[in-house]
């Protein structure tokens, strides 16, 4: 008996926080981000490793 209670209280649950979703805003057409200038790189080309701590 406590079980379907329950079962009944989640879904009373759900269904009210489904019923107030919001709505998602549409995707925009262009990138929204400028590409710039890198501010580093690396070729990760040196053989040996740096000093470890």
């Amino acid at each position: 008996m406590h079980t379907r209670l329950l079962a009944l209280a989640c879904l009373v649950t759900a269904a009210t926080f489904a019923a107030d979703a919001p709505k998602l805003p549409s995707i925009p057409e262009q990138p929204i981000a400028q590409k710039k200038e890198l501010l580093f790189a690396d070729d990760f080309e040196k053989a040996e490793l740096g000093e470890v701590f």
